[in-house]
């Protein structure tokens, strides 16, 4: 259905805050912002997408971005994974306090090196989110050769 290009798009764009759309049979992409989320995108803006969408719904498919126990979830893992023993227990403390995504990203963006492989791990486990929803919607696997 969709190459890796097309899938990486899609992942820049939900890891921004955007809903994507994918038309079933055509496999064009509309992008929308997840209003909810993001109140400071100009509505204007995607009108005309979003009318050609709500048109024609039940020929799409959505692909949305994580909700926040997924996203922490993300965390929780990249935390886990983390060699640095000192850093890894910065991140999982973080991860307990009130407000973990404050926390945690207060805590990555001093953490030089790991803060890369922080945006590499998360936009990976995107990827693979993306993917997993896609075979779900389509019953057809997506793999790395299309």
């Amino acid at each position: 259905m969709l190459d890796e290009a097309r899938i990486n798009e899609i992942a820049d764009q939900i890891n921004c805050g955007f809903m994507c759309y994918i038309h079933r049979k055509t496999h064009d992409i509309i992008f929308i912002p997840a209003w909810d989320d993001y109140s400071s995108f100009e509505p204007d803006a995607w009108v005309k997408d979003r009318r050609k969408v709500d048109k024609d719904f039940d020929q799409y498919y959505l692909i949305e971005p994580p909700q926040s126990f997924e996203s922490f979830k993300i965390m929780e893992r990249f935390a886990e994974s983390v060699d640095n023993i000192d850093l890894k227990n910065s991140l999982i403390q973080a991860l307990s306090k009130r407000k973990p995504f404050s926390h945690f990203k207060e805590v990555i963006d001093f953490s030089g090196d790991y803060r890369k492989r922080w945006f590499k791990f998360k936009y990976d486990s995107l990827v693979e989110m993306i993917k997993d929803q896609l075979n779900a919607l389509t019953s057809s696997p997506i793999t790395n050769d299309e």
